[in-house]
């Protein structure tokens, strides 16, 4: 048997994965001397080359392929015998990341193909290799290039799709390292597709779902990351995926769910990912990063032993084993973090002390790297701090502004400058420096602003709240504190304490929108819109209805879209984010304070006042703003040397809101619910002493209105818009009780009327001005669905038709274009979308609640969407939010949507108010200047009752001709007082009243 045929023995052999017998016949034929082919001396030696860089052998590896090399040059051998040994030879160097040599190589590989022949599997290889190579080197320029050469190669060989997919994999890293982020996001989502056939090994899949994820969470686009990291966890639980890509799909989950503030669910991935990473004995680099982790998430939940045991062991690893330094300055820093930590828990100084050194280190390794600007950064500005607190305020000054000052030659993200301004404002607070210091948290404010609003999506920035609360609150702090020195008198100061305020409360709108807000991605344009029409005439034609006797527990069935099984804290889906970043300036709207000439539009009359509130740590601020008498300019109204602060009442709001939490499921129950008011409280306890009467004194209403009013006019002549802030927002402050007068909040006023924020009243206002037409008369769109046959788990709707017909007997059916249950007008996806603004009045009837049904729909060149979000149910399905913003709806002509739905977003804990709040900032954005709805579920039989008197009052108020400034606001109040009254008082509970809110301009 010829050399030849021992080569193919051994080729088939290496595919058998039977490499003892392949290596034992290639060394044997190689040692035996005989005058063996030249070009068959110089395979064997790559064979076995290849053979023991499978074997991790790299030096024996390398000794062969060089002598294969030699062999090939000696004798002339073609290109390709050169060209497959220097690629196996470069593939040593890159395992043992000698970068250099390996690219030194595979540019000699090159060389060869522009003269000679070469296979285009080696031509692949090399390019290929060679673009991994150079951007380890951190080329990535020059790395694009030759990958692009690659992935050209590999689509006109129609190469297997793992190849495919590891090619596009790397190619789409080195784009996201340029920052070409569209091109980036293309090329990884055609990894996953070539990832994702059957052919192709399950790690692939994983890999390359993690790589687009990074690329999404990177920019901000956390939601979209989320679902691909999920399905990388889902891979690598159900599928057989190597033990590497396990962790990192865990790890990677369990960071990005950090990072929102989601640290319940993310401690479980982190967990498994340090498991399999150190059961497996995986490389030092991962090792070290899954413990470092893991400790992060511990530190977020107050486990500081267990964080600091994990912290401690991931700095050895990288200080030992062959671990980054940027890897090991992450550790320190998160170590010195936890110390920081641990001493304002527990005081001891030793925590600072050994912060300190931890801190120093990190500063040393960076300096050295001189390549990790933002470790420096972050670890300068956490040293001093700890300075700070040690008392040693010129070295935290100076270390302070040295953080400063590498985050500005280094053009770092504005979090950092924002984090190095918020120390530096704290220090300069320490030194009674009041004035600095709020000017620095003003710049600090201002850097904040602009990261959440250039943030690439409207998810928002998950939890910068919770990390950034202290800007806002110490810079109002501070505005007061030095108003009370100047005697009120500065009036500047007053409106930058404003200013922070609205901040923290546009932030928040922001924070909460969670919705794209570029040109939406949907191709379902709206169509050219007919006008509007009145009808049909045989309306009642369109619903069910019934002529046996409802008996009287089901008179107030309430509507309920949602399961009370489903987990309270359940994430809220996002739809698409940003594909596009020409909509930043729109984008910076929902999260930028009000300029003071803006404000002068939201106080229509003398008369107006916006009153704000602020939880201050236990103490609620009530800020009203109306205009000075003299200058006519907004001003805040102040109690002489200080503002309207009430002392330690959070303890008792949250009690009063837990008691509210407690009476509305009880009055759930059918035979509570439908019974005469004192009947109610007979059996359950009165909510007007429980919690309406309390709302009344605690919020000292009676002296807030001595301070508000001028001396000449009564409480009655105010209009009230009111922003309230965290559990506020599940009260019905408009229903608080006065036991003096026996009236109620919103009697004692000319109207009232709520709002999210400073900023979004007012861009709610600019839509009113724009456009203040087509309001003379009720031009409405009814869109009211009674689930006849019991759709969604949800229960028919018998008092659909009954509304309908209360509302076509105020204003006739001339003002009422109807859509119900069946054709020839129902009330389905399709006609919601393109009649929803045809009139003036959008008013919606039928199951409403919050984000626990899954709304799907395409988005073309995305694919399907789901999204949990707030939503209404129509004949074909539930409409969310999110839905209305792919799908292009626009609310600018209307003045005013109704929902006679159960509450839209959900406000059943102390601390979630997220999805109200997003759901009137997502119908804002869409153009919506006013909306009425419930902040808790409706009875059914009242709504109906409750639509005739507000639709009566909209009549007689709002649309007519030349209406009152605060036209809406004064229908709002009247349709709350005469539905109180209907039937003998019949309604006049709170259960059934209060919960109806109206937002908006009022």
């Amino acid at each position: 048997m010829d050399f030849l045929e021992w080569l193919d023995i051994a080729e088939n052999l290496i595919t058998e994965e039977d490499l003892d017998s392949a290596i034992e016949i290639l060394q044997s034929n190689l040692n035996f001397k005989q005058n063996h082919p030249p070009i068959a001396e110089c395979e064997a030696l790559r064979l076995l080359g290849y053979i023991l860089n499978i074997r991790e052998d790299y030096a024996a590896a390398q000794q062969r392929l060089k002598e294969g090399i030699q062999i090939a040059e000696i004798n002339g051998l073609p290109a390709q015998s050169l060209a497959v040994c220097l690629e196996e030879l470069a593939k040593t160097y890159w395992a043992t990341e000698k970068y250099s040599d390996a690219e030194a190589i595979l540019k000699a590989a090159i060389l060869l193909f522009q003269d000679e022949i070469v296979d285009i599997e080696t031509q692949f290889n090399c390019f290929y290799l060679l673009g991994e190579v150079l951007s380890q080197l951190g080329n990535d320029r020059e790395a694009e290039k030759h990958l692009v050469k690659a992935v050209h190669l590999a689509r006109e060989e129609l190469f297997e799709p793992e190849i495919m997919s590891d090619c596009l994999r790397a190619l789409g890293d080195v784009l996201q390292n340029l920052k070409q982020f569209d091109a980036a996001e293309q090329t990884l989502l055609e990894a996953v597709a070539f990832a994702s056939q059957e052919s192709v090994p399950a790690d692939k899949l994983c890999d390359s779902l993690c790589l687009l994820a990074t690329l999404f969470h990177n920019q901000g686009e956390y939601g979209k990351a989320d679902r691909h990291l999920h399905h990388a966890a889902q891979v690598a639980k159900k599928q057989d995926v190597s033990p590497i890509s396990r962790c990192y799909s865990f790890q990677l989950l369990g960071e990005s769910l950090l990072s929102q503030g989601r640290d319940e669910e993310a401690i479980s991935f982190l967990f498994d990912a340090f498991e399999i990473a150190n059961t497996n004995s995986l490389p030092a680099q991962t090792r070290c990063i899954c413990t470092w982790a893991l400790g992060e998430g511990l530190h977020n939940l107050d486990r500081y032993e267990e964080a600091e045991k994990h912290f401690s062991t991931a700095v050895e690893i990288a200080r030992n084993e062959s671990v980054d330094t940027h890897t090991l300055c992450d550790c320190l820093y998160s170590h010195a973090e936890l110390l920081y930590s641990k001493w304002n828990q527990s005081g001891q100084k030793e925590n600072l002390i050994q912060a300190e050194e931890l801190l120093t280190e990190s500063i040393h390794i960076a300096q050295q790297d001189g390549k990790i600007e933002q470790s420096l950064c972050n670890a300068l500005c956490n040293l001093g701090e700890v300075l700070r607190c040690q008392n040693r305020p010129q070295a935290a000054e100076q270390i302070l502004q040295q953080a400063l000052q590498v985050a500005e030659e280094n053009n770092l993200a504005a979090l950092h400058h924002c984090n190095c301004l918020r120390s530096l404002s704290q220090l300069q607070t320490d030194q009674h420096q009041y004035t600095e210091a709020i000017s620095t948290l003003e710049k600090a404010s201002h850097q904040l602003s602009n990261y959440i609003a250039s943030h690439h999506g409207m998810a928002g920035v998950p939890n910068v709240l919770a990390t950034y609360h202290n800007i806002f609150s110490n810079g109002f702090q501070l505005c007061e504190q030095t108003l009370k020195e100047t005697g009120f008198s500065e009036k500047e100061l007053l409106w930058k304490l404003l200013a922070f305020w609205d901040t923290e409360k546009c932030t928040s709108v922001r924070e909460r929108l969670r919705l794209q807000i570029s040109q939406p991605c949907s191709t379902k344009q709206i169509p050219n819109q007919s006008r509007w029409i009145s009808g049909p005439r045989d309306w009642q034609q369109l619903f069910k209805q019934t002529t046996d006797k409802i008996p009287d527990y089901q008179l107030a069935t309430l509507r309920t879209l949602c399961s009370q099984s489903v987990v309270e804290n359940q994430p809220v889906n996002t739809l698409l984010e940003l594909s596009d970043q020409s909509d930043d300036e729109r984008k910076a709207q929902f999260c930028q304070p009000i300029a003071q000439s803006e404000l002068n539009h939201l106080l229509a009359t003398d008369q107006s006042i916006i009153i704000g509130f602020y939880l201050e740590d236990k103490d609620l601020v009530i800020l009203p703003i109306r205009r000075d008498r003299q200058t006519k300019e907004p001003t805040i109204i102040h109690n002489g040397n200080c503002l309207f602060r009430l002392l330690n009442v959070r303890d008792q709001l949250e009690e009063l809101l837990q008691l509210q939490q407690q009476m509305v499921p009880v009055l759930k129950k059918y035979r509570l619910v439908g019974k005469q008011p004192a009947d109610i409280d007979n059996e359950i306890g009165s909510w007007q002493q429980s919690i309406s009467s309390p709302l009344f004194s605690l919020f000292q209403w009676d002296k807030l209105f001595e301070l508000i009013t001028h001396p000449e006019e009564e409480s009655g002549q105010l209009h009230l818009t009111l922003i309230p802030d965290g559990m506020l927002y599940q009260f019905p402050l408009h229903a608080a009780y006065d036991k003096k007068t026996g009236r109620r909040l919103f009697e004692q006023v000319a109207s009232i009327n709520y709002a999210l924020s400073l900023r979004t009243l007012e861009l709610q206002k600019q839509i009113d001005l724009q456009d203040a037409s087509n309001q003379s008369s009720i031009q409405g769109t009814v869109f009211a669905y009674s689930n006849p046959d019991g759709a969604q788990d949800n229960q028919f709707l018998a008092y659909v038709h009954q509304e309908v017909a209360s509302m076509v007997g105020e204003v006739g059916i001339d003002h009422l274009w109807i859509h119900g249950d069946r054709k020839p007008e129902p009330a389905c996806r399709e006609n919601m979308r393109e009649r929803h603004s045809l009139g003036n009045l959008l008013w919606n009837i039928g199951h409403g609640g919050s984000g626990e049904k899954e709304d799907r729909f395409d988005v073309p060149g995305r694919g399907e969407q789901t999204v949990l979000r707030p939503s209404i149910l129509l004949a074909d399905g539930i409409v969310s939010d999110s839905r209305m913003v792919a799908e292009q709806y626009d609310f600018s002509t209307l003045q005013l949507n109704h929902y006679s739905c159960c509450t839209l977003g959900r406000t059943t804990s102390l601390k979630s108010t997220q999805e109200l709040e997003g759901w009137i900032a997502s119908l804002t954005l869409l153009g919506c200047r006013r909306i009425s709805s419930a902040i808790w579920e409706l009875c059914d039989a009242a709504a109906a009752d409750f639509g005739r008197c507000w639709i009566k009052a909209l009549k007689e108020h709002a649309f007519i001709e030349s209406p009152q400034p605060h036209a809406f606001a004064v229908a709002f109040k009247q349709a709350l007082t005469e539905f109180r009254t209907l039937e003998d008082g019949r309604w006049n509970h709170e259960f059934y009243w209060a919960p109806y809110v109206l937002y908006g301009v009022p």
